[in-house]
């Protein structure tokens, strides 16, 4: 009878084995296409942001350009933009946030009242007005 129970038992073991095998299998088949599928999917996915936008110059681009804080690339390719548009107030107004963001108050002033000049709205009065209270407080000191 000993000998029956032993039986039993290494085929329970057999059994919960192969079960076991079957599990390792099924666990590496699904970590192999996560692997080789899910992870260059999300990767190719996930760096829209890095890859940067047709070489067409447009204000999308300029707009990556600010998001990667790349400001002199912004800059050169702004002005690019505002000689084939001049009375375009949107590319003093960019061209005055960029040099807002590089801390360059002067030229930040000089874009921002040209587009003020070009389209007065409360906003570009606004930019005006803070940029040139940061300026007259720096020539106080």
């Amino acid at each position: 009878m000993t000998d029956d129970i032993g039986k039993q038992i290494l085929e329970e073991v057999k059994s919960f084995n192969r079960m076991n095998k079957k599990l390792s299998i099924c666990a590496l088949v699904f970590l192999s296409v996560f692997i080789f599928g899910y992870i260059p999917y999300m990767h190719s996915h996930s760096g829209q942001s890095q890859t940067p936008p047709p070489s067409n110059p447009s204000w999308h681009e300029v707009r990556f350009l600010i998001d990667q804080t790349e400001y002199d690339k912004a800059i050169t390719l702004t002005q690019t933009l505002i000689q084939k548009s001049p009375n375009y107030y949107y590319g003093y107004t960019t061209l005055g946030g960029i040099y807002l963001a590089k801390g360059d108050f002067v030229n930040a002033e000089v874009n921002f009242a040209k587009a003020n000049d070009l389209f007065p709205t409360e906003e570009s009065e606004k930019d005006l007005r803070a940029v040139r209270k940061v300026l007259q407080s720096r020539q106080g000191k």
